[in-house]
């Protein structure tokens, strides 16, 4: 055996690091060393029962040579001092069980004398679980990515080496401190709504960017990527945040500059802006509303048509484009915004299109300057063009909406007169943009196609032909097996002014009455008269709801 005995130190508070990770039984004795307590991970890790140890001695299940140490550390826990040592236990099945064991000392029953608490949890899952915890310690001391955790309040927990680097602020001064404290000169604000929001919806963020000056650079700004994602604990709840940090400043000079500071801002402001909902409209207006006037004068989202009826796009498209429109900005009010077609408008783009050939291409397409060659070719498909030149408009970019290897659609910027031309920078941020928007879409896309088949398979469910006896009307709808409502065991009574329904009107399923709740109200039907009017004390003779077939 292997004892240790470290001085005033709780051996509850060494084991306590393991309850997460694996089993640890506990144990209590008295003075003596017989059995008063025993829990149930202590019978999940030696086989016994609590009746089949309670007031028998711990040396009991101890091997011969490891039963002459137990007086030594009675002694040192009746001194007061904690212990930690190794045993071999012996199972019921007969086998031997390497155990860590922990023990402190306690109070005895009804304060006379003084006890023991044992700890103990197999050697081997205590081991690996050590491996693991110095595994993952290292590779948080020695990342070179500045790592970060923080709190639920987004106060920092923990920074590794590396990020206390990039800061140029100690560990200590990190730890229960907000962003904003610690680094004033950086954009901490759009970085914790960042945060809230991977908080909130659970969904990490990837690529924010951080920028700003920090006491490791006072004189200098850069620019970093950060990416967030959410710490759960084994029941789903949030803990925290997890951040890491990568020093991506490439170009100075441009980072200086208030334009490449104005770019990464927007490119912050689409994590959180673009793609809220799973609504493909909304996500294309979101794009459409962000990009102006920040990034174009007027901006357009279009998408295949066989987006917006849930099928799967089409991956060639070499006999032409039919598109819908989901966003425009400005929506009115500027002539040349008002020359391009409405929201929800259907758009057809013949194969030899310029904006036909972008989609079959794939590729993003960058018009400095309008010129004659480019109007005259747009001129054999649509005036469109031409009309807008001649309201000043002078440059165009058309970026391709395309998700998981499929096109969905096409982003179109423009701008007009007191702006400059798009230059390859400005093509870089609208690719960024549009990547963002079409995984959003094409989100949007899968979910509204499930739904719809989930709909279809609940009205195949439901019967196709009913023949109900004379006199009567049989309804019937679909109902999802949850406890949603609770049928009540009476109709809902009539309003006093509202007429009773010649015939009665049963549900389908002969064991429910009629009830009205949000979940379920059902589509009323109109009466027969093939029966006379049941008697006033009937429950029928009130004008109960009843169920609907969506299908009829």
């Amino acid at each position: 055996m292997d004892r240790r005995y470290p001085g005033g130190r709780a051996a509850v508070g060494h084991a306590a690091a393991w309850w997460d990770v694996l089993p640890v039984a506990l144990v209590i004795c008295d003075g003596d060393g017989r059995i008063l307590q025993w829990a149930m991970a202590a019978e999940a890790l030696l086989g016994y029962r609590a009746d089949e140890v309670l007031s028998r001695s711990v040396t009991d299940f101890l091997l011969s040579e490891d039963r002459r140490a137990v007086p030594a550390l009675g002694e040192t826990v009746a001194s007061g001092r904690s212990v930690i040592g190794s045993f071999l236990v012996r199972h019921k099945n007969g086998s031997l069980v390497p155990l860590e064991v922990w023990g402190c000392p306690a109070a005895g029953a009804d304060d006379r004398g003084w006890g023991m608490i044992w700890l103990a949890a197999d050697a081997r899952a205590a081991q690996r679980a050590r491996g693991a915890d110095a595994l993952l310690d290292g590779l948080f001391a020695r990342s070179p990515v500045g790592l970060a955790v923080f709190d639920t309040e987004l106060r920092f927990e923990q920074v590794n080496p590396a990020l206390e680097a990039m800061n140029g602020v100690p560990a200590a001064a990190h730890a229960g401190r907000r962003l904003g404290e610690v680094l004033p000169g950086v954009n901490t604000e759009q970085m914790e709504a960042a945060m809230r929001r991977v908080l909130d919806t659970g969904e990490a963020v990837v690529n924010f960017r951080r920028i700003g000056r920090t006491p490791a650079n006072p004189d200098q700004d850069r620019v970093w990527s950060c990416s967030y994602f959410r710490l759960d604990d084994p029941g789903g709840r949030p803990l925290g945040v997890s951040a890491s940090i990568i020093d991506i400043t490439t170009d100075q000079d441009d980072v200086d500059t208030a334009r490449g500071r104005a770019r990464l801002d927007l490119l912050n402001e689409a994590a959180l802006r673009v793609g809220t909902t799973l609504d493909v409209t909304r996500t294309g207006q979101e794009l459409a509303d962000l990009a102006v006037p920040r990034l174009a004068d007027i901006a357009t989202v279009d998408v295949l048509a066989e987006v917006t009826e849930a099928a799967d796009p089409l991956t060639g498209l070499f006999a032409g484009a039919v598109m819908r429109r989901l966003g425009k900005a400005p929506a009115y009010g500027m002539p040349a915004a008002d020359v391009l077609a409405p929201v929800g408008g259907p758009l057809r783009f013949p194969a030899g299109a310029p904006y036909a050939q972008a989609l079959i291409d794939r590729h993003p397409y960058l018009l400095e300057r309008f010129d004659t060659q480019t109007l005259a070719r747009a001129a054999r498909h649509t005036p469109t063009p031409g009309r807008l030149d001649r309201l000043g408009v002078h440059s165009m970019l058309m970026v391709p909406l395309v998700a998981r290897g499929m096109v969905l659609g096409m982003s179109t910027l423009l701008r007009g007169p007191g702006s400059p031309a798009f230059d390859t920078s400005d093509l870089s941020l609208a690719c960024d943009l549009t990547a963002r928007a079409a995984l959003s879409i094409d989100n949007a896309r899968l979910y509204h196609r499930e739904h719809d088949t989930a709909l279809i398979l609940q009205r195949s469910m439901l019967p196709r032909h009913l023949h109900p006896p004379d006199g009567m009307e049989i309804a019937h709808r679909y109902r999802p097996a949850t406890p949603a409502c609770t049928p009540s065991a009476t109709p809902e009574p009539a309003a006093a002014d509202s007429p009773a329904p010649a015939t009665p009107r049963l549900s389908s399923s002969p064991r429910t009455a009629p009830h009205a709740c949000s979940t379920c109200l059902p589509v009323p039907l109109s009466a027969s008269a093939t029966s006379p009017t049941p008697p006033p004390t009937s429950p029928w003779n009130q004008a109960a709801p009843s169920y609907s077939s969506p299908t009829a």
